[in-house]
């Protein structure tokens, strides 16, 4: 650092706190103010390509579409004195919030004040505005160019005051589902900010008209071409997770993306469990997009999928009563259980391979995270834990446990380089680990086994106080 450099952070005092009330006021007043600075600007038009109904089915056309003003920090100091932008930021200011850090010859408040008008105020307002623009010509409905109802701006103000005094940032992602049967238009609430909706062709014509580019060729043409099934997750990243590991979760985009795997893996284990299934639905890029507008982070795709088969799934309000329970029990679990986590993780993973060697690693390492805690007999203990823990479903103990071991010896000789093993196939395998984690979600709730105890610990004492040779 030079002579000529220094850092200051603005505000330079401890926060005062925030009242939500006299926040989301001077919030009004200040979008409201600053969206008529900015209808005052000129607008240009550019060429567009939309995704639009046609006789048969969905196709493209270019379109004239408004090229709303991106944020100049040069420009913008007459903005920054109309009154309702001035009474925000003075706000803001008065209690201390939002501090930054800057470093340079003379930093000024006034940097602080550009970078939140952009944050808060710029980024949300033309997010919307590009949003009405796309429905609009889709529909070729020709509205006002500046056109925001006021209850998308009640929305902005609600998310932004929990952006400020909350620190949390709000995402929407969608996941396409290959494959998935039911009637267009249905949407089914599976838990708190989680939906699964059956698109018209109208929504798919709005969700290709913003993510087209985004999304791979295989993706584009075997998923959302095809299919009308989109689980739509709505979640937040709090401020105070952001940071480097292992103080911290990372950046914004990776406690999105494991947030969004992990309630994605759910809904599938829940569905495929509830539908009796042995073949996992295939799922789409998922797309993620900051609620406010501007960046979450890695570019907003999430690409896990690598099959390109699947098999059907045929969805209705009553076929689902059970799954709902199925992602409700596991999600409470999640964080309850280092076990269960594992063996999710590892399910989820068995689900988006092509090879059978891949499905049937991920699936008994899933497993032996619930059957074996320790070293030692591991392949005796992985068949014995097994069966006592999947006969209530499956049956027979002893032909539980000859498969189960059977299934071990496979995933020892992949492990170890041979090329010739003998195993249970890899969908019994994922079948295996999906009931497994089921059955000591159901002992969970009864209260046989500990959470947050190591659970085949707690089922080899199971066994041993319900064994006896008695004469």
């Amino acid at each position: 650092m030079t002579d000529e450099t220094i850092s200051r952070s603005f505000p330079e005092n401890k926060y005062q706190g925030l009242d939500r009330e006299v926040l989301k006021d001077r919030l009004s007043a200040c979008m409201n103010d600053y969206l008529a600075w900015l209808s005052s600007c000129k607008i240009e038009t550019k060429s567009k390509t939309i995704c639009k109904i046609v006789d048969k089915g969905i196709g493209w056309i270019e379109t004239s579409f408004p090229s709303y003003p991106r944020f100049i920090p040069e420009g913008v100091s007459e903005a920054l004195s109309k009154k309702g932008v001035h009474d925000f930021f003075q706000y803001l200011w008065e209690q201390d919030a939002q501090p930054r850090s800057y470093t340079g010859p003379s930093p000024k408040r006034g940097t602080w004040e550009i970078n939140l008008l952009n944050e808060f105020i710029h980024d949300p307002l033309i997010r919307v505005l590009n949003e009405h623009a796309i429905e609009n010509a889709i529909d070729e409905v020709d509205k006002p160019t500046w056109e925001i109802t006021s209850q998308l701006l009640e929305n902005i103000f609600e998310e932004v005051c929990s952006r400020i005094i909350d620190d949390k940032y709000t995402y929407i992602a969608k996941c396409p589902l290959a494959w998935v049967e039911g009637e267009v238009g249905a949407e089914f609430t599976l838990g708190e900010g989680v939906i699964l909706k059956l698109y018209s062709e109208r929504d798919r014509a709005s969700y290709l008209t913003r993510h087209d580019y985004k999304l791979s060729s295989t993706n584009f043409h075997s998923i959302m071409l095809s299919s009308k099934a989109v689980l739509e997750i709505t979640g937040s990243v709090n401020g105070s997770d952001i940071g480097s590991p292992p103080q911290k979760k990372g950046t914004k985009g990776d406690v999105a993306e494991e947030q969004i795997s992990n309630i994605i893996d759910c809904v599938k284990w829940a569905l495929f469990l509830n539908l009796n299934k042995n073949i996992p639905l295939r799922e789409g890029d998922v797309i993620y997009e900051d609620i406010l507008g501007g960046s979450f982070g890695n570019q907003g795709i999430l690409r896990r999928e690598e099959r390109s088969s699947g098999t059907t799934y045929e969805l209705d309000d009553s076929s689902l009563d059970l799954t709902k329970q199925f992602i409700s029990r596991i999600i409470k679990y999640l964080p309850l259980s280092e076990d269960i986590r594992q063996a999710m993780w590892h399910w989820g993973r068995s689900c988006h391979y092509n090879l059978p060697r891949d499905v049937l690693l991920e699936s008994i390492i899933g497993l032996e995270a619930l059957l074996v805690a320790n070293a030692g007999e591991t392949r005796f203990k992985f068949g014995l834990y097994g069966a006592a823990l999947l006969s209530p479903k499956f049956g027979d103990k002893e032909a539980i446990a000859k498969k189960l071991r059977t299934a071990y010896d496979g995933r020892s000789s992949i492990a170890h380089g041979s090329k010739k093993h003998k195993s249970v196939s890899h969908d019994d395998a994922r079948v295996y680990l999906a009931d497994a984690i089921a059955r000591i979600l159901d002992l969970y709730e009864a209260g046989i086994l500990d959470p947050s105890s190591n659970t085949s610990e707690q089922i080899a004492i199971i066994i041993l106080k319900n064994a006896s040779l008695n004469v």
